[in-house]
């Protein structure tokens, strides 16, 4: 992946893809920022748009694995970040080159650099191999995962919150979704708009 994009480089923050089929994903991509819900009028549902995109998609062994983490970030860990109200997002280039799988938002044309835009922000690191197998692994790797272990080969993975700058303009140029849905597209813009009092 190093090299594909000259607007990910491997110094930058962090690294997110972006669901840009979406069209608040994308009206946020045209703006250049993404919020977690915390930020007031972010997103009045007060959910992570990226565990909506996990709804959406209805896969229920992934829906199972969000609430038995947490289930356990409740009772065990009530001090982390919530993965229900966060941006995830990968630490480095490498280890968001291993979240490319080439379909659905996770293709190396929606990978974007992201920087904190204000300075309150919060960022907790886990391994997601914890996890990521989660529905053939022990309940106990949810409290491994929030525990903060490391597994052999470590795959992190970050938790934000907070407002952060979007790096580039390559993702914004190809929102497909515009080009193809624009009447409704200017609906939603129209609708954030309001409702952040732009």
């Amino acid at each position: 992946m190093k090299g594909d994009n000259p607007e990910v480089r491997e110094g930058d923050f962090g690294f997110v893809y972006l669901d840009v089929d979406n069209p608040i994903i994308a009206w946020l991509a045209y703006r250049g920022i993404l919020n977690s819900p915390d930020i007031e009028t972010a997103n009045p549902g007060n959910l992570s748009w990226f565990f909506v995109d996990v709804l959406k998609r209805g896969l229920a062994s992934t829906i199972r694995r969000e609430g038995a983490l947490e289930g356990f970030r409740i009772r065990e860990f009530a001090e982390s970040l919530s993965r229900l109200r966060c941006i995830y997002a990968y630490p480095t280039v490498d280890s968001a080159a291993r979240g490319d799988y080439g379909r659905g938002k996770f293709r190396k044309e929606n990978l974007v650099a992201i920087a904190p835009a204000i300075k309150r922000i919060r960022i907790e690191r886990y391994d997601g191999k914890w996890i990521t197998d989660f529905s053939s692994l022990p309940l106990d790797s949810a409290r491994r995962y929030w525990r903060g272990d490391v597994t052999g080969q470590p795959h992190f993975e970050y938790l934000l919150t907070g407002r952060f700058w979007i790096y580039g303009t390559s993702v914004r140029a190809g929102l497909r979704y515009y080009q193809k849905n624009m009447a409704e597209c200017l609906g939603v813009a129209r609708a954030l708009s309001l409702s952040r009092g732009i």
